[in-house]
């Protein structure tokens, strides 16, 4: 499956993502939910006028 559901917070920032339809998200008011392409999880995301953006490359961790 390529597809997901992508959980934003009303101010744009990612929560999660879903394979199913997370219906007590889907039906709460401070929250957006779009079915999407998988999204990469290497990159942080966020929701802008309604379209999901790609941000910056999450750094690597590294052990000492």
């Amino acid at each position: 499956m390529n597809k997901e559901y992508c959980i934003f917070k009303k101010t744009g920032e990612f929560v999660f993502t879903a394979n199913n339809e997370p219906q007590n998200y889907s039906n709460d008011s401070d929250y957006v939910v779009i079915y999407s392409d998988r999204l990469d999880p290497s990159y942080s995301y966020s929701l802008v006028n309604g379209e999901i953006v790609k941000g910056d490359k999450w750094p690597e961790i590294t052990e000492e």
